[in-house]
């Protein structure tokens, strides 16, 4: 994993750029709830004047449903993949769905668990299913514990753990794959994708543009990641794709 520095060279190449970007600890900082998070003016006209640069080539891709992206943006409408590539919303503004996943006895398992241990609680997204901690004094052990004890998972499903969230969803979808389907349409199709994110579920966005030749940049050095490249917090990674729009705002792209 090599800094930003490297990678704002290899971006600004003469490839045309389709850029992807997480939303919850990429644009704004995690918040104690999904509510609570406070979205910067500068970070939406920055968004606005990205997608004018690169012609359209931005989208969000998210654990949230699209419906929430929209009302922290508005009023710019961007492409968006939500609840990790479940729902895609493309630059035509057609919106595609998997629908099918029956998470309800997952649902309940949650909202017991949930029922007794204070400051936590439960994101119920219809196709996934989020367990939220980060206002209780559990650590990831302890809730990883519970969860292999008691919930059944089988070849459809699978969990992600990230920042004080535990996530189950169906294995028909993911970052990977929302970001694969965007690129199939104009404005991304045939250009450079780059992915930013910063937690578990963006692993497989990461790997799927690594695959494809694509640039993964991880908000938070971690040794974990596959990310090639990353920022060291939200501001740096603000201020890199202020200097991409930059660079090409005078530039026919």
């Amino acid at each position: 994993m090599e800094p930003i520095s490297k990678a704002e060279f290899i971006a600004t190449t003469k490839q045309k750029m389709a850029l992807f970007l997480d939303f919850d600890g990429t644009l704004v900082d995690i918040a104690e709830t999904p509510d609570n998070i406070f979205l910067r003016k500068k970070t939406v006209t920055l968004l606005e004047n990205l997608t004018k640069t690169l012609n359209g080539a931005v989208a969000i891709v998210t654990g949230r449903p699209i419906s929430e992206i929209d009302k922290f943006l508005n009023p710019v409408l961007l492409p968006i993949a939500g609840k990790h590539g479940a729902e895609i919303r493309n630059a035509k503004k057609q919106i595609s769905k998997i629908t099918g996943v029956d998470l309800v006895r997952i649902v309940e398992q949650f909202a017991s668990f949930s029922k007794n241990h204070a400051g936590t609680f439960v994101e119920n997204k219809g196709v996934c299913v989020a367990l939220h901690f980060r206002g209780s004094n559990l650590t990831d052990d302890k809730v990883r514990a519970w969860v292999e004890d008691n919930i059944h998972l089988g070849s459809s499903l699978k969990c992600y753990f990230g920042k004080k969230i535990c996530e189950i969803q169906s294995t028909n979808f993911d970052k990977g794959y929302a970001i694969s389907q965007l690129l199939k349409h104009a404005p991304f199709k045939e250009r450079l994708p780059i992915f930013v994110g910063d937690d578990t579920p963006d692993e497989d966005g990461f790997n799927f543009v690594n695959k494809i030749g694509g640039l993964s940049i991880k908000v938070g050095k971690d040794s974990t990641s596959n990310a090639q490249f990353f920022t060291k917090n939200l501001n740096e990674t603000y201020e890199w794709l202020f200097k991409l729009n930059v660079k090409f705002v005078r530039k026919t792209y």
